[in-house]
C-alpha cells in the first residue's frame, strides 16, 4: 500500500472516532445594546428611571435618590464553565451616594465605593465559573438555569458608563458534531479499499 493511501486510510479512522467539540463564542445577545437595549432586562428603583443607552453602545447609569438601576441579561452557560467577561468601564462624575455593581451570577465582577475615590476609566477583564445550573429550555422555549451578567449603578451629578460588553465561552446550546461510531464506519472503510484496490490494478496493468 502506497504513503498516500495508508494517510487516506488514516484519516478514516481517525474522522471515525472523534468528536468535534463547540468553540467558544460571544453569549451575549445584542451585546452592543442597539435598538435601546433590545433583548437586555431593565429594571429601575422608581418611576424616573436613569438608565440611558447611547448610540455608540455604551449605558450611563444616572439614578439618583437612592434608587438603583440594573441591565441584566441571563446567559445560556454550562454549569461548571470557565467564561471571559471583558467591559469597558468609567464615571464622569460622582458623590459619597455613588455606587456601581457588575455581577457574573453570585459572583461581584468589580464594585465602585466612592469612598476609595475615582476608578481609572479602563477595560476590566474577569475569567469566572458559571452558575452551577446548565440553561436548558422549557415547554414553552424559555430558557432556565443559565448565569445572570448584571450592571446595577446609580450616580449623581455624573454618570457610570460602560461599553464594549462580552462574554465568551460555550453555549449550553452549541451545536456539536456526533462521534460516528466505528460499527457504522465499516463500510465506508471496505469501499475506501475497494476502490483502493482497483486503482492499484490500474496502475500494475498500464506499468506491463
Amino acid at each position: 500500500m502506497n504513503t498516500v493511501a495508508k494517510f487516506f486510510l488514516v484519516g478514516l479512522l481517525v474522522g471515525a472516532s472523534t468528536t468535534a467539540p463547540a468553540s467558544a463564542a460571544q453569549l451575549l445577545v445584542n451585546p452592543g445594546l442597539t435598538a435601546n437595549g433590545a433583548d437586555w432586562t431593565f429594571d429601575y428603583s422608581n418611576n424616573s428611571p436613569k438608565l440611558v443607552i447611547k448610540t455608540d453602545g455604551t449605558a450611563w447609569f444616572g439614578a439618583e435618590g437612592g434608587a438603583v438601576d440594573t441591565l441584566s441579561q441571563v446567559l445560556p452557560t454550562i454549569a461548571g464553565n470557565k467564561y471571559d467577561i471583558s467591559f469597558n468601564f468609567s464615571v464622569t462624575g460622582y458623590n459619597s451616594n455613588s455606587a456601581f455593581t457588575a455581577k457574573f451570577g453570585d459572583t461581584v465582577l468589580y464594585s465602585f465605593d466612592p469612598k476609595t475615590g475615582a476608578p481609572a476609566n479602563s477595560n476590566m477583564s474577569f475569567t469566572e465559573t458559571a452558575s452551577p445550573t446548565t440553561a436548558s429550555l422549557d415547554a414553552q422555549g424559555k430558557m432556565i438555569g443559565g448565569t445572570v451578567l448584571s450592571f446595577a449603578g446609580m450616580d449623581n451629578p455624573g454618570w457610570e458608563v460602560i461599553g464594549n460588553i462580552s462574554v465568551n465561552g460555550t453555549s449550553a446550546f452549541a451545536p456539536q458534531l456526533a462521534a460516528v461510531p466505528l460499527p457504522g464506519a465499516l463500510p465506508m472503510f471496505g469501499a475506501a479499499l475497494v476502490g483502493l484496490g482497483g486503482l492499484a490494478r490500474r496502475r500494475a496493468k498500464q506499468a506491463a
